[in-house]
This record gives structure tokens, sequence and C-alpha cells, in this order.
């Protein structure tokens, strides 16, 4: 019989704990061999350049754009660099007009090394606020001369300045402490979306899309979990008859989208969205967005359209990645999966904000 707790990934009862194993591996190697850095240490410039770890998904990365625009506009000659370990990523920040460089750590090795690895920054940001193979081998690699990241076990030795912050702080506002760590004065942390390429067809269609007359709703997540049932989507949408609608969806999804838009009159007929800043420029327009637990959340707060997010009963999920729209309600599942969600609190939670939003309209 295997080890439940064995110190040999051989004996490891699971995935999981080899992934445990092995990370613990690389942090003591990267404690042995790397240069030791004492926490606690205050940042006294210079502040001319910085690499920025960004995560694999969306959604984090939106919560770091924060950072980035006040940083820019703090200092409009800044080199701001983008350290990415997904191609997906690549293309989402390449266009962005804050960033100097966007660099893909798993692609050409040569030109990662030359452009990354063989310079020095003046301050590294690791926003990974749990043990990351990756983030913690390229927060070693990357030579820069004051690194932060956050407060771990794992993280002792590796960083100049540990973020101390309760770890179910808004993701937000654990990544805006950067700006206090750098002596930089930041203004609101609102997010933005980088700009990406849109497809003619979108266009013609946002062309003609008469902006605040529509509700939005988000039928797609990552997580099984984060799922609410088709015939409920139905429901919602037959519950508000004098509303027209818009139905948001990953390509994935493309036939549950083409089913609500079939055989709901309310439901106005939209192209399937490429990438997300083509769902940006339609949220944009929105007056509601109806979603599930997903980076859509985070990108109506880009400019600031209200949101009915729907969660699951999970603590870190709702205080961690709370929409961050002015105008947002938060309707929350009883258990552990938002498919246990009811329709009526949904329907509720809607018909608050669409009479908050009339308020707002009329004052």
């Amino acid at each position: 019989m295997f080890l439940a707790h064995s110190p040999f990934p051989c004996l490891a009862v699971n995935k999981e704990e080899k992934k445990k194993y092995y990370r613990q591996l690389t942090v003591n190697l990267l404690r042995r061999f790397v240069w030791k850095r004492t926490s606690g240490k205050n940042f006294r410039g210079p502040l001319r350049s910085i690499v920025f770890l960004v995560s694999e998904r969306y959604g984090d990365v939106i919560l770091l754009t924060p950072v980035i625009r006040c940083l820019k506009g703090a200092f409009p000659d800044m080199e701001i660099h983008a350290v990415a370990f997904k191609r997906h990523i690549v293309e989402f920040l390449k266009r962005d007009a804050n960033i100097t460089g966007v660099h893909f750590a798993k692609g050409d090795y040569f030109v990662y090394a030359r452009d990354v690895l063989l310079r020095r920054f003046d301050v590294l940001f690791n926003p990974k606020d749990a043990p990351s193979f990756n983030f913690l081998l390229h927060s070693a690699l990357i030579h820069a001369s004051f690194k932060v990241g956050h407060v771990h076990p794992n993280h002792e030795g590796l960083f100049d300045h540990l973020i101390a912050m309760e770890y179910f702080s808004p993701v937000v506002q654990r990544n805006c402490a950067l700006l206090d760590v750098l002596h930089v004065s930041g203004t609101e942390c609102r997010p933005y979306l980088p700009p990406m390429p849109v497809s003619e067809t979108m266009r013609k269609f946002l062309k003609g899309m008469e902006c605040g007359a529509f509700i939005g709703i988000n039928i797609s997540a990552s997580m099984a979990e984060r799922f609410w049932q088709q015939e409920k989507w139905g429901e919602l949408l037959q519950a508000f008859k004098g509303e027209r609608f818009v139905v948001l969806a990953d390509p994935k999804d493309r036939d549950k989208k083409l089913v609500l838009e079939g055989s709901h009159p309310n439901v106005v007929a939209t192209p399937v969205t490429g990438n997300v800043f083509e769902a940006g420029e339609i949220i944009r327009c929105l007056k509601l967005l109806v979603s599930l637990d997903t980076s859509l959340v985070h990108i109506a707060a880009c400019y600031e359209v209200p949101v009915v997010a729907l969660f699951r009963n999970d603590r870190e999920s709702m205080s961690r990645f709370p929409p961050l729209s002015r105008e947002s309600d938060m309707v929350v599942s009883p258990g552990p999966r938002i498919d246990a969600l009811e329709v009526v609190d949904v329907k509720d939670s809607v018909e608050r904000m669409l009479g908050r939003i009339q308020r707002l309209v009329v004052f």
C-alpha cells in the first residue's frame, strides 16, 4: 500500500501529492542555489522598468490592469513588461499600449533569454499568492533589483518585499498594494480591457446595436460547478418578456446559445464572440449583465456596466473575486454548485437591479 504522506514522489498516492512534492522540492532547490533575499526591505528606487509575471486566466490578468494603468500614468516613460506562460495571454496583452513588451516564457527560449533573462529590471512583481512552479522559477531566474511577492512560507528568501494582506481580500486590492510598496499614489483600482481584433461580422453587429437597450446573459463558465441549467436560463428569459436580451457564450456552448436565441422572441441573435475583447464590446453596450462567476464579471467593471453575478457558496470565489462594478449584486447558491440556485432568486435580483438602473437614469 502506498503511503499517504510519503516524502518520496514514487510513493505518492495521487497526482496532487506528487505536485506538492515537486513544488516543495523546487522551492528548496531555489533557496539552496539562488541568491537569498531578505524580505522586509523598503523600495528606494529607481523605478524605470518593471516586469510582471501574469496568470493564465483572463480574469486574473484583468484584475492586474489597474496597477499597470496607474504605473503608466505616474511614469509615462517607464518600461512595463509582462511574462506570460500561455499563448492566449500573449495574444490578449500584446496590443496593450501601456505595456512595452509581452514575453512568452515557453516560446522561443533564445528570444526569451535575450529579451528577459539577460537584462535587469528595476522591479519584478509576482502576483501569485499561492506557490506555483513556473512563477517561483521565473521569479528566481529573472534579474531584478527589487522583487515583490505576497506572504507565503514558500516565498521566503526569494523576494525583497512580501505584501502582507489577508488571503480573502479582493485580488484587485492585493495587486494594487504594489503601488504602496513602490510609493506610487494610485487612483481608483478600476480594470481595463486591452484591445484585440474584431471580426467584420461582429463590427457590423455592433454598429447596429442600440446601447443601453439590452440585458446580456452569460451562459458559459470554465468549471462544471459554475454552470446554471439551460432550462433555468429559459425561465429567466420568460420572466422578463418586456426586456430584450443577448446571449453571450463560449464557442463550445454555441448550440446552447442558438437554442435560447431560437426559442425566445425577446432574445436578439448575436455573432459568436471570437475573443474576450469582442465579448467586451457587446458588454459595454448593455444596460445590465447577468453572468456566471467568470472573467465577464470583471470585463463589465471595465465599462461600469451593472452586474448580477451568480456565485456558488464558496468563500474564496466570493471574497477574492467579487464584481467590481459600482452597481452590482451577488446571488449566492445555497451549495457548492451554482446549479442549486433557484430562478426566483436570480429574477428578484434582476428586478432590483433594473429598478436601481431606472432610478439612476431619472436622476
